[in-house]
């Protein structure tokens, strides 16, 4: 059954979700009339120029991708997500929003460092984006490293990484696109992990530029080239 479609007003610009579940950390935001984690992604679209390319790594039903594609500059947004599941409100999501159909490629794959495969382990009945991939080489979902999802030419401005704990792995197979492209990265980190992930950065000449806090156990960190 298709689910009900809800839409409001944002910078003068009309934006629709399907809604699957109200009660979805992500989705209920979507009801009330609004983006989950919108002061991130203002920040994210000051830093955005003309012409760039997005990748939103774990787009879940999409949030983020569609922000980038209505409400930046970016030419184009790859939304990558490894939930078959998910994907396909992803997908649905980008369909009803016309400037997200025209911009974003979507890409049903999990990310790592290198190839493989792996479970999904879901999350809470509310809250779709705590779904995880655990490795394992028999099981259904691939797992490549973004190196190689990224289209030659592309001018990668920004990458943002929601990898439910795979963030340093998904680093570590985008060594290319850090130096190649230097974006702005936007990675989040559990409590307990963001000296591994600094650390990790630091290598490549990166430097912490901001956080954000949306609760207690997690918060998205802001990194930029030096």
């Amino acid at each position: 059954m298709e689910p009900p479609i809800h839409q409001f007003l944002y910078r003068n610009h009309l934006v629709r979700f399907a809604v699957w579940n109200p009660n979805d950390v992500v989705q209920r935001v979507h009801v009330e009339g609004g983006f989950y984690e919108i002061d991130d992604l203002e920040y994210h679209r000051s830093l955005i120029p003309f012409g760039a390319t997005v990748v939103d790594v774990g787009a879940n039903v999409g949030n983020h991708s569609v922000y980038y594609a209505c409400f930046t500059r970016a030419v184009r947004v790859i939304a990558i997500e490894a939930c078959p599941d998910c994907c396909k409100k992803l997908q649905r999501n980008i369909e009803i929003n016309p400037l997200a159909r025209k911009k974003c490629l979507t890409i049903n794959s999990g990310v790592g460092e290198k190839v493989g495969r792996a479970n999904l382990r879901r999350g809470p009945p509310n809250n779709l984006g705590m779904t995880q991939l655990t490795l394992d080489d028999s099981g259904p979902i691939e797992i490549v490293p973004l190196d190689s999802l990224i289209p030659e030419g592309s001018a990668v401005t920004l990458i943002k990484i929601d990898a439910e704990g795979m963030e340093p792995a998904v680093l570590r197979g985008a060594v290319r696109a850090l130096h190649e492209h230097r974006p702005v990265l936007s990675v989040e980190c559990r409590v307990g992990r963001e000296t591994e992930i600094t650390q990790l950065l630091d290598e490549h000449r990166y430097r912490r530029e901001r956080t954000f806090w949306h609760h207690a156990a997690v918060r998205n960190l802001v990194f930029v080239a030096e």
